[in-house]
């Protein structure tokens, strides 16, 4: 139930997010089952929170929903940029995801940051009326 949850708040709070990894997953090259490797990274939530790692953020925030969610789509954002930047296929998912659950049980926070990082940038590119402007996130997805 939770892992439906997450892929729940992943379409509803983060649509651009959600189409970006959605088009991965039905690209002929790259493809991969988007709500199956959804509900491994609950998994890596769940271990993140059974680990503690994120109780001073939930006593922060006062919220366990919204940090858990965060670091879901924290994660996926992370699987996002492993898997197109290294144009990866689904004969690799089991050691991509082996790989991010590490990073993450290690450093939950860094991955939180680098997502928040992330949705900064595409605030600001959903500011900007002039569809030219160049992003270094649009660097880092060519």
């Amino acid at each position: 139930l939770f892992g439906l949850m997450n892929l729940l708040y992943l379409l509803e709070r983060e649509p651009k997010l959600a189409h970006r990894l959605l088009s991965l997953a039905r690209c002929e090259e790259q493809m991969f089952p988007f709500a199956v490797v959804g509900f491994n990274f609950t998994g890596t939530v769940l271990q993140v929170l059974r680990d503690g790692k994120i109780f001073h953020e939930i006593n922060s925030r006062n919220s366990v929903y919204e940090v858990c969610n965060d670091l879901y789509a924290a994660i996926y954002y992370k699987f996002l940029l492993t898997w197109k930047n290294n144009m990866y296929t689904i004969i690799k998912f089991g050691s991509v995801r082996q790989e991010i659950e590490k990073q993450v049980r290690k450093n939950p926070m860094e991955c939180i940051t680098a997502y928040r990082k992330y949705q900064g940038e595409q605030k600001a590119r959903d500011l900007c009326e002039d569809e030219d402007v160049v992003t270094p996130m649009d660097l880092k997805s060519t």
